[in-house]
């Protein structure tokens, strides 16, 4: 579905850029980001 050309016209119409991961891979990567979401919110006070 996201190599259509109907999925690319959709995503250029809302201004998104391309990010095609999917399954195991974007889990990992959703916890990676979070984590440092995290890091970064103690190293700046806002969060314990």
């Amino acid at each position: 579905m996201m190599a259509t050309d109907e999925f690319k016209q959709q995503r250029d119409l809302r201004g998104l850029f391309e990010f095609n991961m999917t399954g195991k891979e974007l889990d990992a990567y959703v916890k990676n980001q979070v984590a440092q979401y995290r890091e970064q919110a103690k190293v700046f006070g806002l969060a314990k």
